[in-house]
């Protein structure tokens, strides 16, 4: 069976611009067009024709498949996304995947014919040949917080540049006087926790300081792992006074495991996390305000379904936009 790979091959070009061309996209040249369709009738290559019928068809409402649909860090994606895209004319459809497992083929085809374009959320929310398939049917894609797409013709990739995040909340604290300063890296199978880890490093090398390994613990995004990294760290020999945590979530666990010991923060232990998470910005018992990296959720969610309606509408858009972090400095940090 004659496949739209062996048509690009034969013709010399990309299989996403074959997949442009069976989809009267405006942005192939005219000549490419043709030699595209010479080398489709000479193939004899007969397109899935009944794909490609509903993915032309105009449904005014985009797919999101998201690894959260109620958490503290990705709710405020999804409501973001839902008041853009009614603003927009637009209804949405959402799904949520098991988050140790990638959606199925027969989950997503569920959203074959319901939409008009897909938004995908987090980094397995779908694998590389879900992906392919789904542009292949002419449908346009937009992902958001997954490095690993980037290089997917064809795939709108939004993004924050982790590694100036994790380089900024390292050099808060160094600028505050602290120098033995501890990190809890996120999942390592995460480029988003890795990215930040490597933002880390590179402060402290900068500012010529060494890195004790007995002060990074590896773990998840999770408060349980923030707290139980953050128990073994304060049992061990080796003092901080300062620490980076990957996520908001295990900057709230390593404090609760810091107030456990009696250990006050920041008067003992200054402490900064990452993502801005709604409840980072209040003051509890005991519990400061979280310094932390912003990301600009909103921001993210409103230029995706922004990028996805213009590739409905086949303009042409930014295939990778990196958006700045921010920091925000609240309570859990002080002056050594």
């Amino acid at each position: 069976m004659i496949t739209i790979y062996d048509v690009a091959k034969e013709a010399g070009v990309s299989r996403s611009t074959v997949s442009r061309v069976l989809n009267s996209r405006k942005e192939v040249k005219e000549e490419t067009r043709i030699k595209v369709m010479n080398t489709i009738e000479k193939l004899n290559y007969n397109p899935n024709s009944a794909a490609r019928a509903l993915a032309m068809q105009a449904n005014n409402a985009i797919g999101v498949v998201a690894a959260g649909l109620t958490d503290n860090f990705y709710a405020p994606i999804i409501d973001a996304i839902y008041t853009c895209s009614d603003k927009m004319g637009y209804g949405s459809l959402f799904c949520k995947h098991n988050s140790k497992n990638t959606v199925k083929v027969n989950y997503l085809s569920i959203l074959f014919g319901k939409v008009d374009g897909i938004i995908f959320i987090g980094e397995k929310t779908v694998e590389r040949s879900n992906l392919i398939r789904f542009i292949d049917g002419g449908y346009p894609v937009v992902s958001i917080f997954n490095k690993h797409n980037t290089n997917i013709p064809g795939v709108v990739n939004v993004n924050i540049d982790n590694f100036q995040g994790g380089y900024s909340a390292t050099r808060h604290l160094i600028q505050l006087g602290h120098k033995k300063i501890a990190h809890i890296i996120g999942d390592r199978k995460s480029f988003e926790a890795l990215d930040r880890f490597e933002g880390y490093k590179q402060a402290l090398s900068d500012y010529g300081l060494d890195i004790d390994h007995n002060l990074i613990k590896q773990g998840s995004f999770s408060f349980r792992d923030g707290y139980h990294c953050g128990k073994e760290l304060l049992a061990s020999a080796s003092p901080m006074t300062a620490i980076f945590c990957a996520s908001d979530n295990i900057a709230a666990g390593f404090m609760h495991a810091a107030l456990e010991k009696d250990i006050s923060i920041p008067k003992d232990i200054s402490v900064v996390g990452f993502d801005d998470i709604n409840q980072s910005g209040l003051f509890l018992k005991d519990m400061p305000a979280i310094t932390t990296i912003r990301q600009p959720r909103n921001q993210m969610a409103e230029y995706a379904v922004a990028a996805l309606i213009n590739q409905i509408n086949k303009n042409k858009v930014e295939e990778n936009k990196i958006f700045q972090t921010e920091l925000i400095i609240r309570d859990s940090t002080r002056y050594l």
